[in-house]
C-alpha cells in the first residue's frame, strides 16, 4: 500500500539553507573559542552572516534578529534578572553559608553530591531553571570551598539533580510538552 505524501522534492533552496546556518553557527564557534569575543557580539555576526549567505536583505535579518532577542529579553530576560537578585541576596545575607553548613553538618564527602543534587531539585521545584541555576551558583562557590572538594563534584550534580527535576518532573514545560503529545 502507497501513503500519498505532502513533502516537497528538495531543492537548491533548501541546501543554500542548511549552508548558511552551518556557516553562521561556525562563525559563532569560531568568534567565541578562538577570537574569544562576546557571545553576543558572536551570535550577533553569525546571524547576519548565515542571514546574507540564505540570500535575505540586510534589513531583513536586522529585523529578524532585533524581534527575536527582544522577544527572549523580553520573557526570560527579567526572570534571570530576578533570580540573580535573589541569588545575590542569598550570597550576601549570608543564606548560602548557613545552607552549606547544614549540609556539611549532616553530610559526609562520599553523599555530598547526592545531597548537593537533592538541594538543587528542592530549590529548583518553584522556579524556572535559569532561575534556579542563578539561584544556585552561590551555594555550588561556597559548598566547593568550605568542603575541599572539587568544584566539579558539587556543581554537576546540582547541575544533574535540577536538569532531571525539569525534564521529568511536571510542572515545567519539558513534561507537560511530553504529557499534551502523547494525550
Amino acid at each position: 500500500m502507497h501513503l500519498p505524501t505532502t513533502l516537497a522534492p528538495w531543492s537548491p533552496h533548501d541546501t543554500q539553507l542548511i549552508l548558511s546556518c552551518v556557516l553562521g553557527l561556525a562563525l559563532i564557534i569560531v568568534f567565541i573559542s578562538v577570537l574569544k569575543l562576546a557571545p553576543f557580539l558572536s551570535i550577533l555576526v553569525g546571524t547576519f552572516a548565515a542571514g546574507f549567505a540564505a540570500g535575505l536583505p540586510l534589513e531583513a535579518v536586522a529585523s529578524a534578529f532585533s524581534k527575536g532577542a527582544g522577544a527572549l529579553l523580553g520573557d526570560v530576560g527579567i526572570i534571570i534578572a530576578l533570580g540573580a537578585m535573589l541569588g545575590a541576596l542569598m550570597a550576601d545575607s549570608g543564606a548560602a553559608d548557613r545552607l552549606v553548613s547544614t549540609i556539611l553538618k549532616h553530610s559526609t564527602p562520599r553523599l555530598l553530591p547526592w545531597m548537593m543534587a537533592l538541594v538543587a531539585i528542592i530549590i529548583g521545584l518553584p522556579l524556572f531553571f535559569e532561575v534556579g541555576l542563578v539561584m544556585m551558583v552561590p551555594i555550588i562557590f561556597v559548598m566547593a570551598r568550605r568542603s575541599q572538594q572539587p568544584i566539579l563534584r558539587i556543581a554537576i550534580p546540582a547541575l544533574a539533580g535540577m536538569t532531571t527535576l525539569h525534564a521529568l518532573l511536571p510542572p515545567h514545560p519539558g513534561p507537560l510538552i511530553a504529557v499534551s503529545a502523547l494525550h
